[in-house]
């Protein structure tokens, strides 16, 4: 047997013995406390990341392709950190968009949980699309569509 064949045996040992069913959750309460904000998209929260979905923000780091890009970046992320100062927030963790065999596994999503933030009841990627720092990305079941390369830089 080749590497590649073992190698495909032990990640379906793998995925069998992780519980790769995602509950729907309904909405949970969170005290601003718990929250970190990681970046203008991502959080950690109650000991998992968790990937915010509906929206994008610019990349990071070495990723970003211009410096409008890596400013947008910060301030989404400042943003995301004074809507979660206010408080009144709530979490849905939902299913990531992946198929169900990789649910709940590092090859979904990196590993990171996938949820909805609100504060005072509205979705925070709604907001800071409102303010130009962010733009809706909807993701099917499945998949995500393909991100525009350079899109916050033109």
């Amino acid at each position: 047997m080749t590497m590649i064949g073992i190698l495909r045996i032990l990640a379906v040992i793998a995925l069998g013995l992780v519980d790769v069913a995602v509950p729907m959750a309904k909405a949970e309460p969170v005290a601003q406390s718990d929250i970190e904000v990681v970046d203008g998209g991502t959080i950690r929260t109650r000991g998992k990341t968790v990937t915010l979905l509906g929206y994008d923000t610019p990349r990071r780091g070495p990723r970003a392709l211009c410096r409008t890009e890596t400013t947008m970046r910060a301030m989404a992320t400042v943003k995301l950190r004074e809507l979660v100062a206010v408080g009144n927030l709530s979490l849905t963790i939902v299913p990531c968009p992946c198929g169900k065999l990789s649910r709940g596994t590092i090859f979904c999503n990196r590993g990171r949980a996938c949820g909805v933030l609100r504060s005072g009841g509205e979705n925070v990627g709604d907001m800071l699309i409102r303010e130009k720092l962010a733009r809706e990305f909807i993701c099917g079941e499945t998949r995500c569509p393909p991100r525009k390369i350079g899109r916050w830089c033109e």
